[in-house]
């Protein structure tokens, strides 16, 4: 037999099983078709990793941004604070009504601090029933 004819009928009957939908190798275009989806999968998880990074980056930039107002407002109320100690000092050791005050109002501070508590938990029973 010729060579060029085993060719020619290879070729015809190929592609009378294209024309026919029949398919030599079925499971290769569902292969393809796996493979196809599961990349449109990592496609958009990568996506979605993309925009999270993206997010991140952006509020770590916010963040960095507020910084040095973070700091500035700390330094301003660690002054206040050594402003106070040395008003509480002064009054300390040369008004003796000062100290009354300060014992009554830490006894007041602790009963306000214990109602507090138990307006709260009342509250919280309140809601749960």
């Amino acid at each position: 037999m010729d060579h060029n004819y085993l060719k020619r009928r290879m070729m015809r009957s190929s592609f009378r099983e294209v024309i026919n939908g029949k398919r030599k190798y079925p499971r290769s275009s569902y292969a393809f078709t796996s493979l196809q989806s599961h990349l449109e999968e990592a496609n958009r998880k990568i996506e979605e990793q993309a925009t999270l990074q993206a997010h991140r980056e952006a509020e770590a930039l916010r963040v960095k941004a507020e910084q040095p107002k973070i700091k500035r407002v700390a330094n301003e109320q660690q002054e206040e604070i050594k402003h106070l100690r040395m008003v509480k000092k002064y009054l300390t050791k040369t008004d003796p009504r000062f100290l009354v005050f300060l014992e009554s109002a830490g006894a007041t501070a602790s009963e306000d601090q214990t109602e507090e508590v138990k307006t709260a938990t009342a509250s919280q029973d309140q809601g749960e029933e």
